[in-house]
């Protein structure tokens, strides 16, 4: 017991210290490696994030929403979320390679604060957070034996459990057309 309490404390003493000394400049190449959030931390408003949904596209303009419909394995968790990747540690190919889904080609990127002013029937509006994945890294950022290149990367669009299907669907739709200002359609090689 007091051995998790000691890491526990090491790692946020160490995300003070990381934060305390960051460069204030980003694009600074003296910055800091980005590093992700605990599971259930929210997203900067400012974050990219990146979802790759189902091909399902009748228009190549616009985004149908089933880019935005969750998977089986989403659909089984207790804690109903969509997946997404944050830009800023995954890239688009890792992204598709993570999902490994060859339906799941759809590239959509949607930004934070967008996402968090969808509002829809007086319920909460949705939120992104980080989503960490157990094959990934620990909470100390040490990477586990599953760890593939990109995955402290991943992250959830929140708020979508509850409600009808006819809900679920108004929110889907509503990320889509968000989403249809920034999206395509991912080919291997390309």
């Amino acid at each position: 017991m007091r051995i998790q309490e000691l890491k526990r404390l090491i790692v946020k003493t160490w995300r003070l210290v990381l934060q305390r000394f960051r460069p204030q400049d980003p694009g600074s190449r003296k910055s800091w490696p980005k590093m992700p959030g605990r599971t259930r931390d929210p997203l900067d408003d400012k974050e990219i994030i990146i979802r790759v949904g189902l091909v399902d596209q009748t228009r190549y303009d616009v985004i149908s929403a089933a880019a935005f419909a969750m998977s089986e394995i989403e659909r089984k968790r207790p804690w109903k979320r969509i997946s997404a990747w944050a830009k800023s540690l995954t890239t688009d190919e890792q992204a598709v390679q993570l999902v490994a889904n060859p339906d799941r080609k759809v590239i959509v990127k949607l930004r934070v604060e967008n996402v968090r002013q969808i509002a829809i029937q007086q319920k909460s509006p949705l939120d992104a957070v980080w989503d960490q994945l157990p094959s990934c890294i620990d909470e100390s950022g040490t990477r586990m034996v599953g760890y593939v290149e990109g995955c402290e990367g991943h992250c959830a669009i929140t708020g979508i459990d509850g409600g009808s299907p006819a809900f679920r669907k108004q929110i889907r739709r509503r990320l889509a057309d968000l989403g249809s200002q920034n999206f395509y359609i991912f080919r291997d090689g390309v």
